[in-house]
């Protein structure tokens, strides 16, 4: 369903920021979703696992206490496969770089917008402005990212003067990006569970790879197409390919891209 997000009426209307209107309660059964699935007994996450009795019979991907064993293998080496083995498994999970922010934990320490509750208790929805004047800046706000986004429209009139400079584009199409939100048509829009069922394309984690590209009208420099496997925050350090856009844009730039017509570049 195409939302105007450049209109003010439609973030009060579909309650796109609690501060404009908290979000409606869910339309569907929180139970319904993934996180219902992953909190069922007989699961994955709740078999144990065969062979290794040292391990309590249900292990979480994310203990909230240690791994326990038993005297004998306490006794072992600390290198022991199973100790470093599983212990490493949760290090990884774990770890997040810049590009990778932790996701929430399901099943655990669920939101109060999960269960059909109130949201003024969780700290991500907490409102500490006043209704007017936050309206007043998302109005003028937007107003300015539009006018912003009209200006960089291609002009066909610089082009035939020949005033656009050689560009080049890093872009990333590695990690899964959210392109969307599954609801139960507009009405569902503005309720608390409208982001729980995601659609993810290709990207940086944060940009489309489609999204990434030059706007329509405008044409990137031969060779500076420029793919990368970093994330969005880090697409900067891929130095190899910073490299690479840079050499693009100054080759067609010593053929004059960019420069203007002949008769106005000085000898």
């Amino acid at each position: 369903y195409p939302v105007d997000f450049f209109n003010v009426d439609d973030w009060i209307k579909y309650r796109f920021s609690p501060c404009t209107d908290p979000p409606l309660p869910p339309r569907s059964s929180p139970s319904s979703g993934l996180g219902g699935l992953l909190n069922r007994s007989g699961t994955l996450l709740n078999l144990s696992l065969p062979g290794r009795k040292s391990i309590s019979s249900t292990v979480s991907p994310y203990p909230s206490t240690p791994l326990s064993f038993s005297a004998d293998e306490e006794s072992q080496d600390p290198q022991h496969p199973l100790k470093t083995g599983l212990t490493s498994n949760f290090v990884r999970d774990g770890e997040h770089g810049p590009d990778r922010p932790s996701a929430p934990l399901i099943g655990r320490n669920s939101s109060p917008v999960s269960k059909g509750q109130s949201t003024n208790n969780s700290i991500s929805t907490t409102v500490t402005i006043p209704r007017d004047k936050a309206i007043a800046y998302l109005r003028r706000t937007l107003a300015e990212t539009k006018k912003f986004k009209q200006e960089l429209h291609f002009r066909t009139s610089l082009e035939e003067l020949n005033r656009y400079p050689p560009l080049s584009v890093i872009y990333g199409k590695s990690i899964p990006t959210c392109c969307g939100a599954k609801v139960e048509g507009r009405e569902g829009i503005p309720c608390s569970d409208s982001y729980d069922n995601l659609a993810f394309a290709s990207g940086d984690g944060v940009v489309l790879a489609k999204e990434a590209m030059l706007p329509g009208g405008y044409k990137i420099a031969y060779g500076g197409r420029v793919k990368s496997d970093r994330g969005h925050v880090t697409l900067l350090g891929d130095l190899n390919a910073v490299g690479k856009a840079i050499e693009a844009v100054l080759k067609v730039r010593a053929r004059g891209v960019g420069l203007g017509l002949p008769d106005e570049i000085s000898p």
